[in-house]
């Protein structure tokens, strides 16, 4: 086993320039090879000048087609590169000046004469996207204060809040200098990331270099962006440059990092599409509205405006009136019929028509030459008037109206095939995009940003270069199933109803509506069963937009409540939020079912109300839900009954015809109508037993002595021989 080179364990990427080779033998020039003769320095070394002034002496060199400091920058790269590898490989002695010369000459052959380019020079030069899938070390991390982005290099080794890493990366030709997200700043404070370390990098961005230049030449201040959610470490003995197979890689949302920018590729079913929501950016704060409530706020600000608007036109019309009554005043004169019948101005002839007190008399002065002048003239100054006031009617309309702008959201959320779940928002869908998405229905979305988390729920927005990738079914990729089902009153009756996502869909009726107290307003449903449950409107019914379909005796069906729990009170809550929705025609295939099981089994609406509202105030305690004891709800609660919709699912997924013996396709939304119409069948079969009666206690005899004394196990004699 040969012993490392002197030194060559010191070296790093920031000092390998500095490295100087000793020169054992006195001769006053050392034969590299490949015709390069050098001469050392005083100090019998070999370093990068000397290296530079033997290369550009060799054979097939021509200096002026190489720019300045370019053997110093290989150089570099090189003598780090060979001394790595002698760590890594101690049966071998790599790190020569021989060697150096070669690779050097190398680099020239390809470079210089053959053309090629590596990754880094193609990015500066503008010749290449930095967001290809490639490979790079990191030869440096450095510390720069958190000011605007700012990459002016500082050294230093503390990591606190108020510096921010900045690595330098290289693909062992040139290097370039990146800055990273919170993500990747954070891991390398826990030194998981560290000099050295090879990085898959995908859909990067160049900054700070506007021209096209060489690396050597370029600013200080272009560097490389990078997203720590398309970054993922790479084997040290991985080729350095671009990778063979593009495109961004796929990652599991267990891995998305809330503060790591852009995801490159997730593989996700469509769990839940929730309605279309509104955001409004409102005197500093956010706000986010359904679409009823959305609708009604443009029909008042319509209504606003038109008021506003019949005021203005009321005020600059009086304005105009006043202004022309003065006028009047002013220019009336008495003129004799000589002066009368000389009048050659409609302007004149219009004035004098407006103000004279007997206009009778200028019938017989005035002639049809006259009078045509002062049409024109009227409708001239009509004309010119009406201009007027719409120029003062929208210059006083801007000063005095409120504007009301909102940008549509919609929200989904996503699962993967791990059952980890995030909700993606779509700003600005297209309709083309929203008709495209059904739930159930499996994606591969490209691009995607992640911008946070919201009560533990990762949170994704998608961007102008997200693209959707529908997965054929025929894939073998199984997600997890997240079905809606209806649930029943009865089970929000128990503290351990737990439902998936604190989401709730139900159907009931409406039998009390409470008055608005302390910034909210309570609905109360009951179903046939007389169990009850509490609807909270944050504000009021009207300022959600739904007071036209929410009123007694109505039956509603409920999607995407907010489940909170019973807290204090004695019945569940379910909150109303931008992404509730409420119908009493609703066209979903679980509700449909659902509120046909509710009309037949109501047959007097008005007994009904009556024992919800008896129930309510305490005067029925009854049990309500007779057909499910309390570890039925825990394992309803629990989800425990999914296992016996897989069962159902696999048995009708695939059916056989009869003719032809092989299996049929069934859609999904003919399954879930299937299984939604069994549970309902089942439930009512439940509900038909009524309440068990009470347990009865039998009075018995005195028992007999032998009943005391301790069980003996009976022998097996053996049968005597015949």
């Amino acid at each position: 086993m040969q012993e490392i080179t002197p030194g060559a364990h010191k070296i790093t990427g920031d000092n390998a320039k500095l490295y100087r080779f000793p020169v054992r033998d006195e001769s006053v020039t050392v034969d590299c090879g490949e015709g390069c003769h050098i001469i050392p320095g005083k100090d019998e070394c070999i370093g990068a000048a000397e290296v530079e002034q033997g290369f550009f002496c060799m054979p097939g060199v021509q200096p002026k087609f190489l720019p300045q400091g370019w053997v110093a920058n290989h150089y570099r790269w090189i003598v780090w590169k060979l001394a790595a590898l002698e760590r890594r490989l101690i049966q071998r002695k790599l790190l020569t000046i021989e060697n150096v010369i070669a690779r050097l000459k190398y680099r020239y052959d390809r470079e210089i004469d053959r053309v090629e380019r590596p990754i880094i020079r193609k990015i500066t030069e503008h010749d290449d996207t930095p967001q290809k899938t490639m490979v790079l070390c990191i030869a440096g991390i450095k510390f720069v204060p958190k000011q605007n982005d700012s990459v002016s290099e500082k050294d230093g080794s503390l990591q606190n809040d108020n510096t921010s890493p900045l690595l330098y990366l290289t693909d062992g030709w040139y290097g370039i200098s990146a800055v990273v997200d919170c993500a990747m700043a954070q891991i390398i404070f826990e030194n998981k990331i560290k000099i050295g370390t090879k990085l898959v990098i995908h859909g990067a961005e160049l900054s700070g270099l506007s021209s096209p230049c060489h690396p050597l030449e370029a600013p200080s201040g272009s560097c490389l962006r990078l997203s720590t959610n398309m970054t993922r470490r790479a084997r040290w003995w991985t080729r350095l440059g671009l990778l063979s197979c593009q495109g961004p890689f796929p990652v599991k949302l267990t891995s998305v990092l809330k503060d790591g920018g852009s995801v490159g590729k997730i593989k996700v079913m469509l769990s839940r599409i929730y309605p279309l929501v509104y955001f409004e950016k409102s005197n500093g704060s956010s706000i986010f509205r359904g679409e009823k409530a959305h609708l009604r706020l443009i029909k008042q600000h319509q209504r606003d405006k038109e008021d506003i608007l019949q005021k203005v036109m009321r005020n600059i019309e009086r304005e105009y009136e006043k202004e022309n009554c003065d006028q009047q005043v002013n220019n009336f004169k008495s003129l004799t019929d000589e002066e009368i019948s000389s009048l050659a101005t409609g302007r004149e002839i219009a004035l004098l028509l407006e103000t004279i007190p007997d206009p009778v008399r200028l019938d017989n002065i005035l002639s049809a030459h006259q009078l045509e002048l002062a049409r024109s003239w009227q409708h001239c100054q009509a004309e010119d008037r009406r201009l007027k006031i719409n120029s003062a009617v929208q210059r006083r309309m801007t000063e005095m109206q409120k504007t009301y702008e909102a940008v549509p959201v919609l929200k989904l959320r996503i699962v993967d095939v791990d059952g980890v779940e995030a909700v993606l928002s779509i700003w600005r869908p297209s309709e083309e995009l929203r008709q495209a998405l059904t739930e159930g229905l499996a994606f591969i979305i490209h691009y995607v940003m992640a911008s946070g988390s919201r009560k533990g729920t990762l949170q994704l927005t998608a961007t102008r270069q997200t693209r959707w990738e529908c997965i054929d079914k025929g894939s073998p990729l199984s997600f997890p199933e997240t079905f809606r089902v209806v649930s029943p009153l009865c089970l929000t009756a128990s503290v351990n109803f737990n439902p998936q996502w604190k989401e709730v869909d139900v159907v009931g009726m409406v039998f009390k509506i409470g008055m608005v107290e302390n910034g909210y307003q309570l609905v109360y449903l009951v179903d046939h069963l007389i169990n009850i449950v509490t609807v909270k409107f944050w504000g009021s019914i009207k300022e959600h937009g739904d007071e036209d379909i929410i009123h007694l005796e109505s039956i509603l069906s409920l999607s995407n409540g907010s489940w909170r729990g019973h807290g204090n009170k004695k019945y569940g809550c379910i909150h109303v939020t931008e992404l509730t929705a409420f119908s009493i025609l609703p066209k979903s295939a679980h509700f449909v079912e659902a509120v046909a099981h509710f009309k037949e089994s109501i047959k007097d609406m008005k007994a009904l109300v009556q024992k919800a509202n008896m129930k309510l105030n305490g005067q029925n305690t009854e049990c309500t839900c007779p057909s499910l004891t309390k570890p039925h709800l825990d394992i309803a609660c629990n989800h425990k009954c999914m296992g016996e919709q897989r069962e159902y699912e696999n048995r009708v997924s695939s059916p056989v015809d009869t003719d032809t013996g092989k299996p049929q396709a069934v859609s999904t939304p003919n399954r879930l109508e299937q299984h939604s119409k069994d549970l309902k069948r089942k439930m009512k079969a439940l509900g038909q037993y009524g309440i068990p009666s009470p347990i009865r206690m039998f009075s018995t005899a005195s028992s007999s002595v032998g009943t005391g004394k301790p069980f003996k196990v009976p022998l097996k004699q053996d049968s005597p021989s015949s």
